[in-house]
């Protein structure tokens, strides 16, 4: 499904921090984890990721998988090194100061929906 991004980030109520140079993103389905190796399992391209974690981990972890996109939830605060490793590698990166709960409801209802095993 694609997003503009525009579109993902009223319902979020967020920012872009690096990335969407493209003005949307193409999502496949979504996950809300913060355990690094759930997302490893778990992840393939065009995964939008919702997630609490803001550390550059996250990132490496978003860019393993191919995310479509890294959402920081709960409004976390992302070192400027962080934002600079997104944007170097081309990674969408959206705050939003949304709890994780009600983030993923929002995306739930804009039709992205999670990967069942």
């Amino acid at each position: 499904m694609k997003l503009e991004l525009t579109e993902l980030l009223r319902a979020l109520e967020g920012e872009v921090l690096a990335g969407g140079e493209e003005g949307s993103v193409e999502v496949s389905y979504g996950i809300a984890s913060d355990l690094m190796s759930d997302v490893m399992k778990r992840g393939a391209p065009g995964v939008l990721w919702v997630t609490v974690q803001s550390h550059i981990n996250a990132v490496a972890v978003a860019l393993l998988v191919e995310a479509s996109a890294l959402v920081v939830a709960d409004g976390a605060s992302v070192e400027p090194s962080v934002v600079e490793k997104a944007r170097e590698r081309g990674l969408t990166l959206i705050r939003t100061p949304l709890p994780a709960f009600e983030a993923v409801g929002r995306l739930y209802s804009m039709g992205i929906r999670g990967l069942r095993s």
